[in-house]
């Protein structure tokens, strides 16, 4: 996770992630599901900036809503409201640190919610890896990583880098310590899609077939595109494509065109196809924006 810091502020960059391969094993007795996935960073960030504040607690949010970054057009001061889940970070690191002091968070809004890209987790994340910064704590990797889990499934993936295989509900993290480099077009729909919905609607029967994770794994090493292509999976696609019909018709209208790979991100409704170089995905990134297809952005794996 990259960080601007001076005596004053810190500054994080939170990325959003990709699930190169993911799998639904069954729902857990706990409500959740058991999965394995795998996920890389890619350079579509949201911004975080914390500071320490005398009076009171603030949040500023700014979004962005155009592709590639865009202007941030619109702004907003929140209330401190506690189903924030950058608020339920900021409280959870006070809760387990003992530092209450009030602090200043202005977030610009990049990643796009309900797209699968893990914007609001990454942000969770971000907010605890900076409050360790900004309060020089000195907190390990792993145990803000065990904080984490308590904000939800995927947070926890957001602290490390790399590619990292993820287990459990999400929650076990595994780094890998490599990783391809990949350039890729993202692609949102203008119809988001609710993690819990797709996962309620999601069935064993239905999710069709693919690699195993060892398999995935190993196609993600070889440092081939061919060798890729075999490691891509998303058993949740199924049940997506019938939520948001546009999925459909992206795949197919980019099948047609001959782009050689890509799937749903996490539970969509974005999607990502491969390209073989950064000037294919800003080519293709322009011609589908063009085309209606949604928002866009040319984008390529972080280390």
């Amino acid at each position: 996770m990259r960080v601007e810091e001076s005596l004053e502020k810190i500054v994080v960059f939170a990325p959003a992630k990709l699930n190169l391969y993911l799998r639904v094993l069954g729902k857990r007795s706990d409500g959740f599901h058991e999965l394995q996935t795998l996920i890389c960073f890619i350079s579509l960030y949201d911004q975080i900036t914390l500071q320490p504040h005398r009076e009171q607690d603030g949040l500023v949010v700014s979004w962005a809503t155009g592709s590639a970054g865009g202007d941030l057009e619109r702004r907003v001061i929140s209330t401190w409201n506690p189903n924030n889940l950058i608020v339920r970070a900021v409280e959870l690191f006070r809760a387990r640190s003992g530092i209450r002091r009030p602090v200043r968070i202005c977030l610009q809004k990049r990643i796009p919610a309900r797209s699968g890209l893990g914007g609001g987790s990454s942000d969770a994340a971000a907010v605890l890896w900076g409050l360790n910064r900004l309060y020089r704590l000195g907190l390990s990797r792993e145990q803000l990583a065990g904080w984490a889990a308590e904000l939800g499934s995927d947070v926890p993936c957001f602290l490390y880098s790399g590619l990292c295989l993820c287990t459990g509900r999400g929650e076990q993290v595994q780094p890998l310590g490599w990783l391809p480099r990949l350039h890729a077009v993202v692609v949102f729909p203008p119809q988001g899609l609710s993690t819990a919905e797709v996962y309620g609607h999601w069935n064993e029967s239905e999710q069709g077939k693919g690699p195993g994770i060892r398999e995935a794994v190993r196609a993600w090493g070889q440092g081939s595109p061919a060798a890729w292509r075999n490691g891509l999976f998303n058993s949740l696609e199924p049940v997506a494509r019938k939520l948001c019909p546009g999925l459909q018709q992206l795949r197919r209208h980019l099948e047609s065109r001959g782009h050689w790979a890509g799937q749903l991100s996490g539970s969509g409704s974005a999607y990502f196809v491969l390209c073989r170089n950064r000037v294919q995905a800003r080519r293709l990134a322009r011609q589908l924006a063009a085309e209606g297809w949604g928002r866009c952005w040319a984008v390529s794996t972080t280390v």
